[in-house]
């Protein structure tokens, strides 16, 4: 039996995604400075506005590496990951829509505000659709077949990962308080809103990797997490004035660091497993 192909449809969005990404990512990281405070949001904080722009560069990566991969099983994670990201953006807007520039603020901040509002309005269910679709034309038969059997250090990591993600994402998405107090940078409800939106899409997409239980169908989603790594410790670098003084900068740029190391050691890994 052939793999299944993503269809015209779902490449489509995958297309679309890219470039809204990709846009996004490279403004809000390459100057924070500048487009932060006229976003959809005023983004005071330039490392916030760095985090976000890691985090959508890595998807655009991501969402390129799935546009190119034509077998829905591999690029299936992908979707699922956007599914996350999308909807709780969407639950995050929801709740804090007073703050955006949706009527007020300069012609660029509204027009921002009014593009964020109807891409995370319409996102989720179009990314639903597309999954649904694929599954029901025999997707889920295929997640029998495994071609790169996750070893157990990606295990040990995938679970980390899923569960450090779900954890700080849902307190800094519910209630951020004491987390967002000792953050490395300050941040604000929304703001801690938004970086609780990423971690948690990290856990869902870690968690899913794990039950893919293949290499070959979650590096897609997890190696270029790598990028985003990268460029949320040169923001780091960049920004040292907007850091908060605490071990908490020591214990984030260590985070990051470790992550980093450990995703490249498994990556390493899985690819020796598979060739030898």
């Amino acid at each position: 039996m052939d793999a299944l192909r993503t269809a015209r449809f779902g490449r489509a969005l995958l297309l679309a995604g890219l470039g809204l990404t990709a846009a996004t990512g490279v403004g809000l990281w390459g100057w924070p400075r500048d487009v932060g405070p006229s976003f959809a949001w005023p983004i005071a904080a330039p490392l916030t506005a760095a985090w976000m722009g890691a985090w959508y560069v890595t998807a655009a990566v991501s969402l390129l590496a799935g546009f190119r991969e034509p077998r829905w099983a591999r690029t299936r994670i992908v979707l699922v990951v956007a599914l996350t990201l999308t909807s709780t953006s969407l639950i995050a807007t929801a709740r804090f829509l007073d703050e955006f520039a949706l009527g007020q603020g300069a012609t660029i901040a509204r027009l921002i505000a009014w593009t964020w509002l109807l891409v995370y309005a319409l996102l989720p269910p179009a990314v639903l659709a597309v999954i649904v679709a694929h599954e029901r034309r025999g997707g889920r038969a295929e997640w029998r077949a495994i071609s790169e059997p996750l070893l157990p250090a990606t295990r040990v990591l995938l679970g980390a990962l899923a569960l450090a993600g779900l954890v700080s994402g849902i307190w800094l998405s519910a209630a951020p308080g004491a987390l967002a107090s000792h953050w490395p940078w300050r941040l604000g409800e929304l703001p801690a809103s938004v970086v609780g939106t990423w971690l948690l899409t990290l856990a869902v997409g870690s968690a899913w990797a794990l039950a893919e239980r293949d290499w070959a169908r979650a590096r897609i989603a997890l190696v270029p997490a790598a990028v985003g790594l990268v460029l949320n410790l040169v923001a780091l670098a960049r920004f040292p004035g907007e850091l908060r003084d605490g071990v908490s900068i020591g214990l984030y740029a260590g985070a990051l660091a470790a992550l980093l190391v450990g995703l490249l050691a498994v990556a390493a890994l899985q690819r020796r497993a598979a060739s030898g």
